[in-house]
């Protein structure tokens, strides 16, 4: 089932986030003006930064309690939102967006389990789909995988699926390296300061589309990580968007009280899945 243009504007708003343009898979890059020559960093190191990838995951936090703006520019045409986004390991999750300016509520999202909620205000519609059976591009425009996008958000590093090769490059000088996986579909690049992912690109093999990510300001509580600051870059449809967290507290007791499709009166109800 196609999803209606607007409710992919705002997926497409809010997919966005990015890391940096100059992560490539290969060849020189670029620090201070000096050209620094990228050279393989062997097994021991793709394993060691594939573990790190791993403590990170499993690690993940158990809640998330935040605020958060949103900023996108799309081909010049700028955007803001702000709202609130709460977060329960066990399979619940809401985020509420309203318009900076009017202030005006424009997208609600739930997660009960394996149900997904999707609500538009403005359209008074309801999409409900499965977590395990969502297709993402659907939403989106973007061949990416729900999950990979719900890990970026909830405090993991998302990884490809069904990787087929594993290698990883490194400054012949300094602490930066580049972990680099190959799926059937998708290149991805993790670009590494010391042991932190600061930058992820992934490119799909076909469509050569391409997502950049940007990881800053993370935080740390009791070995679980969160970026309060995620930036994500479309080159392709001239779209960026910046998602500030503020306030977020992490590891804490939350409420999220399960969503009832029948407490929106009035709203019609579209099954994706």
């Amino acid at each position: 089932m196609r999803i209606n243009n607007t409710m992919k504007k705002f997926f497409i708003f809010l997919l966005l986030t990015a890391i940096a343009a100059s992560i490539n898979c290969a060849g020189v890059e670029k620090k201070n003006g000096a050209e620094l020559p990228v050279i393989g960093a062997g097994d021991a190191k793709s394993a060691e930064l594939q573990d790190r990838i791993k403590e990170i995951n499993e690690n993940k936090p158990s809640s998330i309690s935040s605020n958060l703006t949103v900023d996108g520019d799309n081909r010049g045409k700028k955007s803001r939102f702000e709202g609130s986004f709460v977060y329960d390991s066990r399979g619940l999750a809401k985020l509420s967006l309203m318009d900076y300016i009017f202030k005006g509520p424009v997208l609600d999202f739930y997660r009960n389990m394996n149900n997904l909620y999707f609500y538009y205000p403005a359209e008074r519609k309801l999409y409900e789909d499965k977590f395990d059976k969502i297709v993402f591009p659907d939403y989106s425009g973007f061949p990416l995988e729900f999950d990979f996008v719900y890990t970026l958000f909830t405090g993991g590093i998302p990884v490809i699926k069904n990787v087929t090769s594993v290698k990883s490059l490194g400054e012949e000088r300094g602490d930066t390296f580049h972990l680099i996986l190959e799926s059937g579909e998708y290149f991805q690049n993790i670009y590494f300061k010391k042991d932190l992912p600061e930058r992820i690109l992934v490119i799909h093999k076909i469509s050569r589309e391409k997502i950049e990510i940007y990881l800053q300001a993370h935080r740390v509580k009791d070995k679980s990580f969160f970026f309060n600051r995620i930036r994500i870059v479309v080159p392709g449809i001239d779209t960026s968007i910046n998602f500030s967290f503020t306030r977020t507290r992490l590891n804490e007791p939350v409420r999220i009280d399960p969503f009832r499709p029948d407490s929106i009166k009035g709203a019609e109800i579209i099954r994706v899945n």
